[in-house]
Order: C-alpha cells, then structure tokens, then sequence
C-alpha cells in the first residue's frame, strides 16, 4: 500500500482510522503490517491496530546495521551472521536455536550498538514471525513497495506538500 504525504503522526493518524473502517471483518490480531521502522507510522499504527503485529523491513535494518558500524572492522562477519540467507539470525524458525544464535554472535561482536540492534529483531521480527507461525518471509523487505511508489511519484511528478 501506498502511505506517503508528510511522514508525521498526525498524518497517519488521520489516515489509520479509515483503513480500520474497511477491515472491521478482519481479527486485528492477523493483520500484519510491515514498515521500514518510521516512528510516526508506527506509532500511529500501534495507536489505531494495538493487537496488530508488525514487523521490520530487513533491507533497512542491514543498511541500519552497516551504518552504525562502519567502523568495525568485523562489520561483514556481523551482517553476515544476522542476514545471511542460509544460516542468519533470520532464518532461524526455533526459540532454543535463535538464542543460541543471539548468544553467540552477542560473545563473539562485544559490540556497543549491537545489543540494543539484536533486542529490535528479537521483537520486530522473530516474535512476528512466530505469531505468524512463521508466515512472514524469512528476509521480508518492503522493496516492492517503494519500487511502485517510486513509479507512482514519477508519474504524478510528486512534491512534498508542507
């Protein structure tokens, strides 16, 4: 779905309630939505859809990694071990497995951004994808839709409206 005017709370919060209307058949508890980690959406999201759940778009959490630890020099070894496609952090379907995983990368990165960065995927996106049983892709991005908003904006010549 295309969300784009301005980005701030009051925005989406005008906005959520209509949406809200049109899914009143739908248990709140299966609607899923899934962000970049815009706080404004999100809060408005957990404001208007309390039971809903939410996950994190992986693309921007790499890019949100990489940048906080440019200067690491374990920096691909980290982002690997978290992202990889076949034995990451996100790939992990099982409580015991993701700990000993966490765990692990946790001894091996003393890190100081790194905690607080495992702790949001640990919320944002493991749980998600267990209340799901898992039905959340495993590396999900929201790539898809900015491609078409992208398309969108260059067909409307699009203009932030302030």
């Amino acid at each position: 779905m295309y969300l784009h005017w301005d980005g701030t709370y009051h925005t989406y919060q005008r906005f959520l309630p209509q949406l809200q209307g049109q899914l009143h058949d739908i248990d709140p508890a299966k609607i899923i939505f899934g962000t970049d980690g815009e706080k404004a959406l999100m809060n408005a999201i957990d404001s208007c859809f309390p039971a809903s759940i939410h996950t994190l778009c992986t693309r921007h959490l790499k890019e949100n990694l990489r940048h906080n630890l440019k200067n690491c020099l374990t920096n691909p070894e980290v982002l690997n071990s978290i992202f990889s496609r076949s034995t990451g952090l996100l790939t992990i379907e099982s409580d015991l497995a993701y700990k000993e995983i966490e765990k692990e990368i946790r001894e091996k990165h003393s890190l100081p951004y790194l905690d607080a960065f495992l702790l949001k995927v640990q919320q944002e996106i493991f749980e998600a994808r267990k209340k799901t049983n898992f039905g959340i892709p495993k590396l999900w991005t929201n790539n898809n839709n900015e491609s078409y908003n992208n398309v969108i904006k260059l067909q409307t010549d699009w203009k932030i409206m302030k």
